[in-house]
């Protein structure tokens, strides 16, 4: 049988599968209807928990900016110093360091060494010329004697 053309569709008389369709009925009983309901619970909390970590990601590129103080996801502390798309430069002790965004794990409070400089105290010549005549001699370990032989068995 040659289809019949209207527009650009293409009907075809009679099609067998049409009349299937009708007839055929799900029955659903508790236990499967139980389980689907469990599973598109689940589904729904894993899209909702992706929507949460998304925003705080979010919230947290936004937060990031020259002076706050972050924790890298290495466990490197430092304070940003300059902030760029997609990178940020970050000073942790004496080094400068530049990480992605994404690296960064989360905003802590300024450790209290940043806040106190600690200062070393330089020791004049003076003080190191007392300091090695103070020092006294290192003791030497007594000598071990040797043990003694054992006597020997006289023959009789």
């Amino acid at each position: 049988m040659r289809p019949q053309r209207w527009a650009s569709t293409i009907i075809f008389k009679g099609p067998d599968w049409v009349d299937f369709l009708s007839k055929v009925r799900f029955q659903v009983d508790p236990q499967s209807l139980f389980m689907f309901a469990a599973i598109g619970f689940l589904i729904v909390l894993m899209v909702m928990q992706s929507r949460k970590r998304k925003k705080q990601a979010e919230e947290l590129a936004n937060s990031l900016s020259v002076g706050v103080w972050v924790m890298l996801t290495s466990g490197i502390y430092g304070q940003i110093v300059a902030v760029n798309e997609d990178r940020i430069s970050l000073r942790a002790g004496e080094t400068t360091l530049v990480v992605a965004k994404g690296a960064v794990m989360r905003t802590v409070d300024a450790p209290a060494e940043a806040v106190v400089k600690k200062t070393v105290a330089v020791k004049s010549p003076a003080a190191k010329a007392s300091a090695a005549t103070k020092a006294t001699p290192v003791k030497k370990p007594a000598a071990k004697k040797p043990a003694a032989k054992p006597a020997a068995k006289s023959a009789k």
